[in-house]
C-alpha cells in the first residue's frame, strides 16, 4: 500500500539521553498547530457537541473521566447519557456536562444534534448495554469512538459486528490488548502479531480506524501512514486511563470530524504527553487517571516542562 510508519517518542533527558532541544520545541508547536482552530467570534456550538454514552450502576467514574477529558480539549458541549443511578455523581463532579437519563426514551435522546459520540466506557455487557449499543449504531449519524464494553459486546455479538462494518459515518476503535484479542477471535496468548499488524487486522475487519493501546500505541487506518507512540510511562497503566483517552479523541472529533484519523493521532499524542506531565508532577506510582486530565493543561497551553521531550514525531 506504500504506507510509511511514523513514531512519536516521548521521554525525559534521563530516560532517553536526549534533551529538550529546538527540534523538540518545533515538534510540540506542530502538534499545537494541528489542534482544532478557535476563533474569537464564537459560541459553545462552534466547538462541537459530543454525546458520551457511558457508565452503569457503580461505573459513573468512566463517564465522568471521558466527559471531563473531552471538555478539556476545548469541546463546546458534552452530553452524558447514563443511568439514573449516576445522575448525582455526574452533576456533582462535572456540572458543566448536560445529563441525559438512559431510559425508555433512548431513541429520541440518541437523535439529538451531536457532532460526535463516545460509546462504551463503563457501559457494562448486560442486556441493557447490548440494546444501547445496537440502537446507537442504528440511530447515530456522526463519527463514534468505540471503547471498552462497546468493544467487548462487538466481539461477542454478530449483530453488532455487522452494524459496525456497515456504519457509514466513521468509527474509531480503541482496544487494549485483551479487547483486541477478543475482536479478532483469539486468546491473549495467541495474539503474537506485531502491534501494527493487530491494528491493521482490526481496522480491515471492522472497517474502522484502530487505536491499539499499549506502551507502544499504534494508530492505523487503511491507506494512511501508520502512527506509533512510544512512551516510557507505567503511570498510564491505571484504571480510567483509557476512558480519558476516549474522551480526548472524542473531544477533538466533535470539534472537527473532517479527518477522523487525525483526531485519533491527536488524541493519542496529547494523552501520552499529558501522562508524562502528570508523572513528572506526582510520580508514576502515585498517578491517577484524573492526573492525566490535569496534565493536559500544560500540553495544550504549549508550556511543556523541560523534563518532557518529544524525541521524534510524524508531522500531524
Amino acid at each position: 500500500m506504500g504506507m510509511d510508519e511514523y513514531y512519536m517518542v516521548v521521554g525525559s533527558e534521563t530516560e532517553t539521553g536526549a534533551c529538550p532541544d529546538k527540534a523538540s520545541v518545533e515538534l510540540h508547536e506542530k502538534l499545537l498547530e494541528a489542534l482544532p482552530k478557535r476563533v474569537q467570534d464564537s459560541n459553545k456550538g462552534t466547538y462541537g457537541r459530543l454525546l458520551v454514552i457511558a457508565g452503569s450502576d457503580g461505573m459513573a467514574g468512566a463517564a465522568v473521566l471521558s466527559a471531563e477529558a473531552a471538555y478539556r480539549t476545548g469541546c463546546g458541549l458534552v452530553y452524558v447519557l447514563t443511568p439514573e443511578e449516576n445522575r448525582v455523581i455526574i452533576q456533582t463532579r462535572l456540572p458543566e456536562a448536560v445529563y441525559l437519563r438512559r431510559d425508555e426514551d433512548l431513541s429520541k435522546k440518541l437523535s439529538g444534534r451531536y457532532s460526535a459520540a463516545i460509546l462504551g466506557p463503563g457501559l457494562g455487557t448486560g442486556k441493557e448495554a447490548l440494546n444501547t449499543v445496537i440502537l446507537a449504531l442504528r440511530t447515530l449519524n456522526v463519527p463514534i469512538v468505540m471503547d471498552a464494553d462497546a468493544l467487548n459486546l462487538t466481539a461477542r455479538y454478530s449483530e453488532i459486528k455487522d452494524a459496525v462494518r456497515n456504519y457509514t459515518h466513521g468509527i474509531i476503535m480503541t482496544p487494549h490488548l485483551l479487547e483486541a484479542a477478543r475482536l479478532l477471535g483469539k486468546s491473549l496468548e495467541d495474539l503474537t502479531e506485531e502491534r501494527h499488524e493487530v491494528a491493521r487486522q482490526i481496522s480491515e475487519k471492522y472497517n474502522c480506524v484502530c487505536v491499539a493501546k499499549s506502551a507502544n500505541t499504534v494508530c492505523y487506518a487503511p491507506d494512511r501512514d501508520i502512527f506509533t507512540c512510544l512512551v516510557d510511562n507505567d503511570g498510564l497503566a491505571t484504571g480510567g486511563s483509557g476512558d480519558v483517552l476516549a474522551g480526548i479523541i472524542g473531544g477533538f472529533l466533535a470539534q472537527d470530524s473532517s479527518d477522523i484519523y487525525k483526531s485519533a493521532v491527536l488524541g493519542v499524542s496529547v494523552h501520552s504527553l499529558a501522562g508524562k506531565v502528570a508523572a513528572g508532577e506526582c510520580g508514576e506510582r502515585y498517578m491517577l487517571a484524573g492526573d492525566i486530565i490535569r496534565g493536559m493543561r500544560d500540553v495544550l497551553k504549549g508550556e511543556m516542562p523541560p523534563e518532557v521531550t518529544i524525541i521524534k514525531s510524524q508531522p500531524i
